[in-house]
C-alpha cells in the first residue's frame, strides 16, 4: 500500500474513528487503513460501534493494513499541515516533511458488519443532532435496566425519540416520514454521532444494526435486542399547577442553589415562586419571577435533572406543569415538539 493525503484530513478522520476504539480484544484497538481508487478509508470498531471515514487521497498502490489507532492518532495530531505519505511493507511508514514514523501492523482485522435493511430516508442532520441532544442525556447510565441505557427510536408518521432512566422521561419528535419500525439504540454511540458535522444523514436499519451515513462517514451501531418499558401511560393531560418562567433566570437560580446541596431542591409555589436547598454545609434560597396558574404547591425535585433539562431547553420561556406534590412534573419550552417528565423526590 502506498498513499498520500493532507494531514488535516487524516487527523480529522482519525479523530472520528478513534471514538470506537476499545474493547478487550487487541484487534479492536487498531485502525484499518484501506487505500483504493482515490480514497483512503479508515475503520475502527468496538463491536457496539463501527466507524468508517473516507478521505481524498492519492493512491500509488492499493492495499490495506491495521495498526495501533492510538499511536497513529497521537503522531498525526502533532504533524504540521502538509502532505502525509503512507506506505506498508512489513511496517507502516508515515512521513510528513522531516517527521517519520514506522510501526508494526497486520493485514488482519475484525469483520465489519454488513447492514442490509430498510432505508428510512435522508434527514436534515442538524435537526437530528438537535433532537438527539435533547434526549440522550436522559438515558440511564446505571446498567440496572439495560433497555433504559438506549434511546427508543420510533419511525413512521414522524420520528419519535424517547430517553428515560426510571425517574425522568424525555420525548422529542421530528418530521421524518418512513415505514413503521422501532429500534433501541445505545445512547453512548449516539453521543458520538452528535459530534459529527454534515448537512444530511441517511439512515438504514437492518436486523441487528442501524447505519447513520453523514457525508464521508458511516457510523454502524448495534441495536439492542431488548424490549423498551411502556411509557405512554405516564403521559397525560390535566395539571393542577402551571408555571411560565424565564428559562435563563430559573436555570441560574437552580445552579446557584446547588452550591449547598446538589441533590434536592424544595420548590414552593404560592403568591410567589421560591426555592430552597440545605445541607450540613449551609442553606440557600431564591425567588424567581414567573406566571402562576392553578393551585398552591410545595414539591421536592432533583437538582441535577432540573439543571440538565433547563440547559437543554432552547426557548427563552419555559413551562412547568405539576400534578400535585406526588404527581409528575412536565417541563417543556413555550414552543416546541419536545418535553420532559420528572417524578418528585420524597
Amino acid at each position: 500500500m502506498k498513499a498520500s493525503c493532507l494531514q488535516e484530513n487524516l487527523n480529522r478522520a482519525l479523530t472520528i474513528v478513534s471514538r470506537s476504539v476499545g474493547g478487550i480484544i487487541p484487534e479492536t484497538k487498531n485502525v484499518q487503513l484501506t487505500a483504493k481508487e482515490d480514497k483512503l478509508k479508515l475503520i475502527t470498531t468496538d463491536y457496539e460501534l463501527t466507524s468508517i471515514c473516507r478521505i481524498p487521497a492519492s493512491i500509488q498502490e492499493e492495499g490495506h493494513v491495521a495498526v495501533s489507532a492510538k499511536t497513529l492518532k497521537e503522531f498525526v495530531d502533532k504533524l504540521p499541515t502538509d502532505v502525509v505519505k503512507l506506505g506498508w511493507e512489513k511496517q507502516l511508514s508515515v512521513q510528513c516533511g522531516p517527521h517519520k514514523l514506522r510501526i508494526g501492523g497486520t493485514e488482519n482485522f475484525v469483520p465489519i458488519p454488513k447492514v442490509e435493511g430498510v432505508s428510512v430516508g435522508v434527514v436534515d442532520f442538524n435537526l437530528l443532532k438537535e433532537a438527539l441532544n435533547k434526549v440522550v442525556f436522559a438515558a440511564s447510565t446505571s446498567g440496572d435496566r439495560p433497555a433504559l441505557s438506549g434511546i427508543y427510536m420510533k419511525f413512521g408518521n414522524g420520528l419519535t425519540l424517547i430517553g428515560a432512566d426510571g425517574f425522568m422521561l424525555a420525548i422529542n419528535e421530528l418530521p421524518v416520514n418512513s415505514e413503521e419500525i422501532n429500534i433501541i439504540v445505545p445512547a453512548s454511540p449516539l453521543s458520538d454521532l452528535i459530534k459529527l458535522s454534515g448537512q444530511d444523514a441517511k439512515i438504514t436499519i437492518g436486523k441487528t444494526a442501524v447505519v447513520f451515513s453523514v457525508d464521508d462517514t458511516d457510523l454502524i451501531i448495534q441495536v439492542m435486542n431488548v424490549e423498551y418499558p411502556p411509557y405512554s401511560q405516564l403521559i397525560s393531560e390535566g395539571y393542577s399547577t402551571k408555571l411560565e418562567l424565564p428559562r435563563a433566570d430559573f436555570l441560574r437560580a437552580v445552579r446557584t442553589i446547588s452550591t449547598v446541596n446538589s441533590n434536592t431542591l424544595k420548590l414552593t409555589i404560592s403568591d410567589t415562586i421560591s426555592m430552597f436547598a440545605g445541607s450540613d454545609i449551609g442553606e440557600s434560597e431564591c425567588e424567581v419571577e414567573g406566571v402562576i396558574t392553578g393551585d398552591k404547591l410545595q414539591v421536592k425535585l432533583n437538582l441535577k435533572y432540573l439543571i440538565d433539562v433547563f440547559g437543554a431547553l432552547d426557548k427563552d420561556r419555559a413551562i412547568m406543569e405539576f400534578k400535585g406534590p406526588t404527581g409528575s412534573c412536565r417541563i417543556r419550552p413555550s414552543l416546541g415538539n419536545y418535553f420532559y417528565l420528572m417524578m418528585p423526590m420524597v
